[in-house]
């Protein structure tokens, strides 16, 4: 178990510092991703207590664990007894609960900061305490981790104000930059140099773009094709909406992501975007301002450009983190772009490779950038595709 401690700049000259402590142990999941890839089933979940326990003669010290472990905490210390490095977790105190007693951890607390018992019962207790805090003037108190424990990008609970005279004219502005260049056919810079933005966003559902926007533009394209525009110029429309509305909603990510980190409310990690729910665009690895640093890496959000922490050994599509199941492709001679394919659920996710050194100095990295750089990758996850249904008839 690990107790973290931060001190914070207070909010008046009587309390100039607060101090915020948490509690970082083992959660002893369901589908416990630290067992599911131990090659030595040292890490074993019993079905009869909940409890993931570990075997530490069957440990092979690959650390796989480590790596899987979204919480990260499972450790390795040198054992005399076994002579070699092997692994070490929170037990559960499995042999307390057995005869009625709390884990050591809940009996040493004295402010019963920590609670055990039936999920259902700490939901509860949960729940209760953080209406006296909403009553009692902490307004925001658990919102994020709320969000997060319950898998539910923060916008959906928490809808965001999109002015849409502001949405109107930055998708103006963008399009008109889109028609000056040649890349694009006459007939549709002629369509959305035509389109009245205005008119479009005023008839729009602003509530949706605050709330879903992937939704958003979904429903925004098919007022443009209402609107006469062609399938090429509506596809074009909506890209035009998508990136208007995300020079609005980035602003607010930022403010949002810097507050779940800060308030340790990010983890569990998500495979959708924590704000707006949107499937990630790109995975990055090599950065290091990620808490998982060369462990893991981070999944970029596209339309409201979020940037979240996710484990290097996990599926950024259906979550699995089983790694036969998890592939890797690249374009021969470029090894710092691949496509990491899932047997599971069939999905694959562009990953950038970025490694630190002079080159990344000179070149700072961006994740629009790296978006164009790595769409020839769609198309070999196209043929991978064709090649596997090919396989399967």
């Amino acid at each position: 178990m690990i107790i973290t401690f931060n001190e914070l700049e207070g909010d008046s000259k009587i309390k100039p510092v607060k101090w915020a402590f948490g509690r970082r142990a083992c959660q002893h999941c369901t589908d416990a991703p630290c067992a599911s890839v131990c090659p030595g089933g040292a890490l074993v979940r019993n079905e009869e207590t909940g409890f993931v326990e570990a075997y530490q003669d069957k440990c092979v010290g690959c650390q796989y664990c480590h790596s899987a472990c979204p919480f990260d905490i499972p450790r390795y210390e040198s054992n005399g007894l076994l002579d070699k490095t092997v692994i070490d977790k929170c037990t559960g105190c499995a042999d307390r609960v057995a005869h009625g007693i709390a884990p050591a951890c809940v009996s040493a607390c004295q402010p019963n900061a920590l609670q055990f018992g039936d999920r259902d019962e700490m939901i509860a207790k949960g729940k209760e305490k953080v209406a006296w805090l909403h009553e009692n003037g902490y307004p925001d108190a658990g919102a994020l981790k709320e969000c997060s424990n319950a898998e539910q990008p923060v916008l959906r609970a928490y809808p965001a104000g999109i002015p849409d005279d502001a949405l109107a004219d930055a998708a103006e502005r963008l399009a008109g930059a889109m028609t000056v260049f040649e890349q694009f056919d006459q007939a549709t810079c002629d369509a959305l140099a035509r389109v009245r933005w205005d008119r479009l966003v005023a008839a729009s559902d602003m509530k949706l773009a605050g709330n879903d926007p992937s939704a958003y533009v979904e429903s925004f394209a098919g007022l443009l094709q209402n609107d006469g525009l062609g399938e090429d110029a509506g596809r074009m429309g909506a890209a035009v909406v998508s990136l208007a509305l995300r020079a609005l909603l980035e602003p607010i990510t930022l403010e949002v992501q810097a507050a779940r980190v800060d308030g340790n409310a990010d983890r569990p990690y998500p495979v959708h975007c924590p704000v707006c729910g949107c499937e990630a665009s790109m995975a990055h690895v090599g950065q290091a301002g990620t808490k998982t640093k060369g462990r893991g890496r981070a999944l970029w959000c596209a339309q409201c450009g979020c940037v979240w922490d996710i484990e290097r050994v996990r599926c950024a599509r259906c979550g699995t983190q089983k790694q036969g199941h998890l592939h890797f492709f690249n374009v021969e001679g470029d090894d710092d772009h691949r496509i990491a394919t899932c047997d599971e659920c069939g999905g694959y996710v562009r990953t950038v490779y970025e490694e630190d050194g002079p080159m990344a100095q000179l070149y700072p990295f961006s994740y629009e950038v790296e978006d164009m750089v790595m769409a020839k990758l769609d198309l070999i996850a196209y043929r991978l595709l064709i090649a596997q249904e090919a396989q399967q008839d």
